[in-house]
């Protein structure tokens, strides 16, 4: 939800705080005939989305979010400035975030369930893409200091809104994701990983099209011999519209052996060769032996929504600047996905780290529990966070996947956030039996079925956090 504040000639303003959406919700779900408009006014993002669903698929939908409003009841706001001039661009790199002063770091979140009374903000100074009131966080927010230290660190993060003013047509989305590795499988196996060998690798991103005015046959050409193919074999095509995904400077990506994009080679669909497949009901699309990386998937060609990935992760620090996407000569969105960035200036990180047991019996992976660690600037170690309150209302869908050995035809194991609890401060989850395996698996891998790698993703806003165990050491 966004709102648009005016500032007075005195440079004063004022602005109400919503502290809870579930009796809207709730009222909406109740309606004989869902209000697509009042729907549409509290999630303006998926406006699209809401417009091309059915009511059954709306109802469905908000029962999820009401679950996790019951999870997470109220809101949290931020607060931005910037130079109003029209041009989104330039609005976008005036922005500040305003934050309420707090030892080490300024909380740059309001968390609407917190919040001690009205908040008179007095005098707001900014340097960069910050800025400070005179009204403190502790005079203010209603939650113990160590939480408060945890939510102004890892609220630096959410600098990633400045996207949505950056594209206000919605033609297409970006999640970006960070990773971080550990390396020792073993480590994990009843006992949890330690926290400070997570070392940071790299990230990626989800690119979710609404409408770029390209269909998915359009990108991804079916194959002229055999339109109809979905048995993976590669075959030549052109495509009948370009793709392009340029990164802000050069970037070194794991794609083809750390070969360098950038502003003048972008990632692209155009690649030499296609291959098709079914992939979870739909068709899932992507280059053989090209350069990009080309990964799209959607339930027919004419579909104007899909997903869509070009080129793969990274390697190191996110570049700073603008990310765009086109298609042929036509700018469709521009995204800053360094915002997103999980440490800061000196490299040590801003955001929850999380720490993983997998719990085995009879050499059989069953189980797995997470704590979180925060990292303290001052005395460089890592706090467990036992009082999870900030925790929750900042970090949002859980969820865990992993890799076998041997290939099976069940595919890789995922366990989604519904089936992922807290208990107390430490999230919980079964494997089911049809998906336990050997863990570790032994180097090499034997004829016994083994998990060889496990992965563990939580969400901050639109921005995708990971935590990889690997042999291989990848996010």
């Amino acid at each position: 939800m966004q709102k648009e504040i005016e500032v007075g000639a005195d440079g004063k303003f004022t602005a109400s705080i919503i502290r809870d959406q579930r009796g809207e919700l709730e009222g909406i779900i109740t309606e004989t005939s869902i209000n697509r408009e009042a729907l549409k006014k509290m999630s303006p993002q998926y406006a699209s989305n809401i417009d091309g669903a059915s009511d059954d698929e709306l109802r469905e939908g908000m029962k999820e979010m009401l679950d996790e409003f019951k999870e997470h009841p109220h809101l949290n706001y931020v607060l931005v400035s910037y130079d109003k001039s029209g041009n989104r661009e330039a609005e976008a790199a005036s922005m500040q975030f305003i934050g309420l002063p707090n030892p080490g770091a300024s909380l740059k979140m309001l968390p609407g369930g917190a919040l001690k009374g009205d908040l008179n903000l007095g005098g707001i100074k900014g340097e960069g893409d910050e800025a400070t009131s005179e009204l403190t966080a502790g005079d203010s927010v209603n939650l113990p200091p160590s939480v408060l230290a945890e939510l102004a660190s890892a609220s630096k993060t959410l600098k990633i809104l400045k996207n949505d003013w950056l594209n206000p047509s919605k033609a297409a989305r970006v999640t970006p994701w960070f990773g971080y590795v550990m390396t020792d499988l073993a480590s994990s196996a009843n006992k949890f990983s330690a926290p400070e060998k997570a070392t940071y690798n790299g990230g990626g991103y989800y690119i979710g099209v609404n409408n770029i005015d390209a269909t998915f046959g359009e990108i991804c050409p079916a194959n002229p011999s055999n339109p109809g193919d979905s048995s993976n074999t590669p075959y030549a095509a052109t495509p009948a519209k370009v793709v392009s995904w340029f990164p802000p400077r050069d970037t070194q990506s794991v794609q083809n052996s750390g070969q360098t994009f950038g502003p003048t080679r972008p990632y692209t669909n155009a690649a030499p060769r296609y291959k098709r497949e079914e992939q979870y009901g739909e068709i899932a699309c992507g280059s053989d032996g090209g350069q990009n990386g080309l990964y799209t998937r959607a339930s027919g060609n004419g579909n104007k929504e899909y997903q869509l990935q070009l080129g793969e992760y990274f390697i190191g620090a996110s570049p700073e600047g603008l990310w765009r996407l086109k298609v042929g000569s036509d700018e469709k969105g521009r995204w800053d996905l360094a915002a997103a960035a999980p440490y800061d200036k000196d490299g040590d990180p801003i955001i929850y780290i999380p720490s993983i047991k997998i719990v085995t019996d009879n050499n059989k992976a069953t189980g797995f529990e997470v704590k979180f660690y925060f990292f303290e600037k001052g005395t460089k170690t890592f706090r467990e966070v036992t009082d999870a309150v900030g925790l929750k209302s900042l970090v949002h869908s859980f969820n865990m996947d992993g890799s076998y050995g041997i290939t099976r035809n069940g595919g890789d194991l995922s366990i989604e956030s519904k089936t992922i609890k807290f208990d107390g401060s430490v999230l919980k989850a079964t494997i089911p039996v049809a998906d336990q395996a050997v863990y570790p698996c032994s180097n090499p891998v034997g004829a016994t079925q083994c998990h060889k790698s496990f992965g563990f993703n939580f969400h901050v806003g639109a921005i995708s956090y990971r935590l990889s165990i690997s042999a291989e050491g990848n996010p």
